[in-house]
């Protein structure tokens, strides 16, 4: 387990401390909690895969000296929560980096999600009794594209 990740609670629980990061270089990254997935910084030029079977995926940057710091970068991103991905007051912030689709994103009760860097492709993002919101942050760059 990476240092300032992880849970021994047995809650099954992920927290990232604030400034921690989980850096996968070129090769995959797979985070998954049983219960709430809370993220700082977790990065790879390939695939990141998060999962909460029974919680939320949420932005561990609130309220923390890095807050509006970027919780995942990657090639290819899946997120799949039994609850909600990010929140109506604080969306998961993503930097989708590869090209095409951005991966599949799954929510069981909302999804607010946004895109930090250049366009966001999304084939599939569902919820099964939420909202779905998808933004991309406007920096004034060109190519800040919401492509459905």
């Amino acid at each position: 387990m990476a240092e300032g990740l992880g849970s021994s609670d047995g809650s099954g629980l992920v927290t990232m401390d604030s400034g921690s990061y989980v850096h996968g270089v070129g090769g995959p990254v797979d985070v998954t909690g049983l219960s709430d997935v809370s993220l700082t910084s977790v990065t790879s030029t390939g695939a990141v895969t998060v999962q909460s079977t029974n919680g939320s995926i949420l932005d561990g940057n609130v309220g923390t000296a890095t807050a509006g710091a970027v919780d995942v970068v990657g090639g290819q991103i899946t997120l799949t929560a039994g609850a909600a991905v990010g929140s109506s007051v604080d969306a998961l912030l993503i930097d989708h980096t590869g090209l095409g689709d951005i991966g599949t994103l799954t929510a069981g009760t909302g999804m607010w999600v946004t895109q930090t860097g250049g366009p966001l492709q999304v084939a599939t993002a569902s919820s099964s009794s939420g909202d779905v919101v998808l933004m991309v942050a406007d920096s004034g760059a060109q190519d800040q594209d919401l492509v459905l």
